[in-house]
């Protein structure tokens, strides 16, 4: 869908871009990533024609940018950018449905893109659609800018550092918004960011540059195990084996939990094993197959198979859903002492389980020492 040819963007003497080439599979989030000055940013704009390159040529869908005139062009390319730039004079309709009225589409169509668009967002159209950018919190905001650059259904986005001014919380919460929206729209995405958190945890490719070049270009499960000298090495950090565990969702390594009923719980603490064999725990569920406990092997009683008694616990606090990561599910187990972490749905219903066995066989088999 993108691909860039020996791109070289000067200013003067100084070379921003440095012969830049590489390409993104239509579909595919491909994230731009460096210290500052790096070239990404500036890489970014090259391909909406906010800035023309010196050199070389950048393809969308295999047609040079050059060829298109840059009117057209961005209203074909969906754009979000830090600081939103949602024009304070028109409310949140009226900047949603900016491009779609621009493309001509009748008031009609404009309002029923705008609140599908606001649904798909998670904002109630009715409570939203009349509200001025003032009126906004800086994560409703961003989700509004997110909203504006699908409206007209452009195949390409260009997100530049689209979560940076939000705080924490609600930029974990952008993150994860924007990855469910992605399964479900899958558009390319041209994307800036400093973090690299969120580098991993968005990125299906990474691209990491210093001084204008690309340093190294790969899917982030490999750049994390394999660096390919040692700045990218100093850049990733030395718990890159944690932040490769991000990469990974829990529903490609779970592993079928035993359940007992919590009567069958209860008539198991601390007595004999029935079926002759000890597992490392047994999930507890109430009637509806909710997670509700945990049976544990008692240690002081290991000659008898048997459990400590029936512990409650808190399906949200213990238990992990889809599609989190392992990174997550290990938080989960080690902040629990547990040697495994359940899978469970939005009612707590178990699914399965992530055993901590599987996930340092992971990180042994990836990680190149």
């Amino acid at each position: 869908m993108i691909e860039f040819r020996d791109v070289v963007k000067r200013y003067g003497e100084q070379l921003a871009v440095d012969h830049v080439s590489f390409s993104i599979p239509e579909g595919e989030v491909c994230v731009l990533i460096g210290p500052s000055g790096c070239g990404k940013t500036t890489s970014l704009k090259l391909v909406n024609r906010m800035l023309e390159p010196s050199g070389g040529e950048i393809l969308l869908n295999e047609r040079s940018v050059a060829s298109i005139s840059p009117d057209e062009l961005r209203r074909g390319i969906g754009y979000v950018i830090q600081s939103v730039g949602l024009f304070p004079h028109m409310n949140v309709a009226e900047n949603v449905g900016i491009v779609p009225r621009l493309l001509k589409w009748e008031r009609a169509r404009r309002e029923r893109r705008t609140d599908e668009l606001l649904d798909l967002i998670g904002l109630e159209p009715q409570l939203y659609r009349e509200k001025y950018p003032a009126q906004l919190s800086g994560g409703e905001a961003q989700r509004i800018g997110v909203a504006r650059a699908l409206a007209a259904d452009p195949p390409v986005l260009l997100m530049d550092e689209p979560f940076g001014a939000v705080d924490p919380l609600n930029r974990e919460v952008l993150q994860l918004e924007f990855a469910a929206l992605q399964r479900k729209l899958q558009k390319t995405v041209v994307f800036v960011t400093h973090d690299l958190d969120e580098a991993i945890r968005l990125g299906d490719t990474i691209v990491i540059m210093k001084d204008g070049s690309i340093v190294q270009h790969g899917v982030p499960e490999d750049i994390l195990a394999n660096p390919a000298d040692e700045f990218v090495r100093r850049f990733v950090g030395t718990d890159r084996a944690l932040k490769r565990l991000a990469c990974f969702e829990v529903s490609e390594y779970m592993q079928t939990a035993n359940t007992v009923t919590r009567h069958e719980a209860e008539q198991r603490g601390r007595e004999p094993n029935g079926d002759g064999r000890i597992h490392p725990v047994l999930w507890v569920t109430d009637d509806d197959n909710a997670l509700v406990g945990m049976l544990e092997p008692d240690p002081d009683h290991a000659s008898r198979l048997a459990y400590r008694p029936y512990v409650a616990l808190h399906p949200e606090e213990v238990g992990v859903q889809p599609p989190s990561s392992l990174r997550e599910a290990l938080s989960r187990i080690l902040g629990q002492g547990l040697r495994a972490a359940p899978v469970v749905d939005e009612r707590g219903t178990v699914l399965g389980e992530v055993r901590l066995s599987d996930i340092e066989e992971l990180n042994q088999k990836g990680i190149v020492r």
